[in-house]
């Protein structure tokens, strides 16, 4: 017998313009020369806006997910010890959610980056790394600079003694704040507690050209044979980085929720070949997050 089934993604603007809003007229076929923008991007505005900075830690494959009490020592624990670079470069961006939703709108210069470290079980951490996002350099080393720190304090606690597992690698992420809903979706089985105060401070706004979008031609994934069989449907949101080529950086790729690991794995196999118009800011390619959800429908 042959299901009728359907499966439907977008690519979808954090602060809830659509994505196939339209581009400013000209921008495409005037851009600048990556040369000049790392200049242009880093340019005084004569705007700023206060972005509050979240931190979330995740599951990690098929791992066991660390307690939720110790996800959030460590959100404490990076917090004591960071701080903050100064002067601190920013070049990304994103579109703001105040005001009218306007393609041809303001974009806070904002930073994000997801990372990895392993926890071990007397509480020593280790292998910690960057994994990507549009955080600043200066940032990631300050991130990096205050889990070395935690781990040499020696405050972090041992993990739990029924633990399956002697070690755990554990991503996460800090965000701005004002997207933590999205790492509120109902049924997460991947974040591993609810978003923590990092911080917040003052960064520049600047104008938008044109948003990120998917480019049409995107193939959906294949809906997993086990989940069909069962009757089953679902969603899968992801969080990930799209570089001023359009690719996904596939280090940054996040499960914000998933009904299935089955979901999951189908997503996983069409992300390399996924192709997007780039952000543009005053003409400038910009590499940008995005939170896109696919769907899993049987047609009944």
């Amino acid at each position: 017998m042959i299901v009728p089934i359907s499966i439907f993604f977008s690519s979808l603007i954090l602060a809830g313009i659509p994505h196939d809003s339209p581009t400013a007229p000209g921008v495409a076929d005037s851009l600048n020369a990556p040369s000049r923008c790392e200049e242009i991007l880093n340019q005084p505005t004569r705007d700023s806006a206060v972005v509050r900075l979240v931190f979330s830690a995740f599951k990690f494959r098929d791992q066991p997910p660390l307690p939720p009490d110790l996800a959030s020592l460590l959100a404490q624990g990076i917090k004591q010890f960071f701080i903050l670079p100064r002067p601190l470069r920013l070049s990304t961006y994103q579109p703001t959610d105040s005001g009218v939703l306007d393609p041809i709108g303001l974009a806070r210069r904002t930073i994000e980056g997801v990372y990895m470290l392993v926890l071990h079980r007397d509480g020593r951490i280790s292998r910690s790394e960057v994994l990507g996002g549009t955080a600043d350099v200066a940032f990631d080393r300050a991130i990096q600079a205050a889990v070395f720190s935690l781990d040499t304090s020696g405050l972090f606690l041992p993990l739990p003694p029924k633990y399956p597992a002697d070690s755990v690698f554990i991503p996460f992420a800090i965000w701005p704040g004002n997207q933590d809903s999205d790492y509120r979706r109902l049924e997460s089985v991947h974040a591993l507690d609810l978003p923590t105060e990092f911080l917040s401070f003052k960064v520049p706004i600047d104008l938008v050209d044109s948003l990120p979008r998917a480019l049409p031609h995107n193939r959906a994934p294949l809906y997993p044979p086990s989940e069909v069989a069962r009757g089953e449907e679902g969603k899968v949101f992801l969080r990930l980085a799209v570089d001023t080529t359009g690719r996904v950086d596939p280090r940054t790729v996040l499960v914000l929720s998933s009904t299935s690991d089955a979901f999951t794995r189908a997503i996983g196999g069409i992300l390399p070949e996924m192709r997007f118009r780039p952000l543009v800011i005053r003409r400038c390619k910009a590499k940008a997050m995005e939170t896109i959800p696919f769907d899993f429908r049987i047609n009944r």
